[in-house]
């Protein structure tokens, strides 16, 4: 599914990713600067991992976060397209983190398609077990504050529904767990 570098290159957030790209802009700047403080950790630990293994997933993803931290779209996006081929059993991890960057730089409806996929990577895996169904919900509710973004209401408020459907079976797997017990 992930296997070259041209992955959703139809999507305007990565067709034009070499463009001039503006950040909407966080206004806690206390957040912001604990924040690149640990980017700028998990790029010196991405080089270092990097250095000893070319192919690891996940230094690519904490790569890409010093990148875009540091206001570099073209590159964040680069290091998580990179990370999509060599980390294809958490693709939905690399999915999430596009979404993430592409949210805030605007491209809401690209968000909305990486979510999109990542919960498709969920559902094709057929786990339904308790970490899976809480994964689900997530995606879920982040696609229904995505929709309700973007205007479409109906949408988000069936993703909505789908949310509250499966962290209720969340609580009845725990519970029928706790009687075991």
């Amino acid at each position: 599914m992930f296997k070259g570098l041209f992955t959703f290159d139809h999507l305007s957030s990565i067709s034009t990713r070499y463009e001039e790209q503006q950040a909407i802009p966080i206004d806690d700047d206390e957040l912001s600067s604990i924040t690149t403080i640990n980017y700028d950790k998990q790029a010196l630990w991405s080089i270092n991992e990097l250095n000893k293994n070319r192919t690891s997933w996940l230094a690519f993803v904490y790569l890409s976060r010093y990148f875009y931290s540091n206001s570099s779209y073209n590159n964040a996006i680069d290091c998580l397209r990179c990370a999509l081929v060599y980390g294809s059993n958490n693709n939905d991890i690399i999915l999430i983190e596009l979404a993430n960057i592409v949210f805030r730089y605007g491209y809401i409806r690209d968000a909305i398609v990486f979510i999109e996929r990542a919960l498709d990577y969920h559902l094709r895996l057929k786990i339904t077990d308790v970490k899976s169904l809480f994964i689900r919900s997530i995606l879920h509710y982040y696609l229904g504050n995505l929709c309700t973004i973007d205007n479409r209401f109906l949408l988000a408020i069936q993703f909505y529904n789908r949310t509250k459907i499966l962290l209720e079976r969340i609580k009845k797997v725990n519970d029928e767990q706790q009687l075991e017990l």
